[in-house]
């Protein structure tokens, strides 16, 4: 299928006083022709993965499809508003990173995937969550089931850990030349970087 993503409803998650990420957010917004918006201000919580598990779970609990961002993310100069998605895909993360879940440790060039096609890869273990679009209500119902046991038992994990150990029982595609990576100082090289296949 043949999905416009200026089309998709987008939800972004953020905190009431990260301002300047706001102007940002919705400055890139303008500027790539999304239609459909919609700021998500999550709780402030301890630890504070609690409260970005909380927003991702609100973003994604709409209507499918949805591109669920955060906002630290930005866009590439790989960005193409249409996107062909084969009829059976689950999700698609738009922003890719060389980090995936090995023996239950976050590890550098540690995301396991295989070839697809031209444009897409099948990661396996992959992490980050800052964008992604959704598609099929049975993938966000296990996101959504595996955050809110997160919320309870956070420890010292990321949220998006227990999604990364859940993506090979789903048919979830990453790009291979990511449409948005994570500015946040200390992700950038490792989400705008190409995706390689690694298995």
């Amino acid at each position: 299928m043949k999905i416009d993503l200026r089309e998709v409803p987008v939800k972004w998650a953020t905190i009431e006083k990260n301002v300047e990420r706001h102007k940002k957010m919705e400055s890139m917004y303008a500027m790539l022709g999304f239609k459909d918006t919609q700021k998500i201000n999550g709780p402030i919580a301890d630890p504070y993965t609690v409260g970005i598990a909380e927003t991702h779970i609100q973003g994604v609990s709409h209507d499918l499809p949805l591109i669920m961002m955060e906002d630290d993310a930005q866009e590439t100069v790989h960005w193409s508003p249409i996107l062909e998605v084969p009829d059976d895909c689950d999700a698609v993360y738009l922003g890719t990173s060389w980090y995936g879940m090995v023996r239950g440790v976050s590890t550098y060039r540690g995301c396991i995937s295989s070839v697809y096609d031209d444009v897409f890869l099948k990661p396996y273990n992959m992490l980050g969550i800052h964008s992604v679009l959704y598609i099929s209500e049975r993938y966000r119902d296990k996101v959504v089931e595996l955050l809110t046991a997160f919320k309870q038992n956070p420890g010292t994990a990321g949220c998006d850990e227990c999604i990364s150990m859940n993506l090979k029982n789903y048919n979830i595609l990453g790009l291979r030349t990511p449409y948005f990576y994570q500015q946040d100082g200390h992700s950038d090289e490792e989400t705008i970087k190409p995706l390689e296949p690694y298995f």
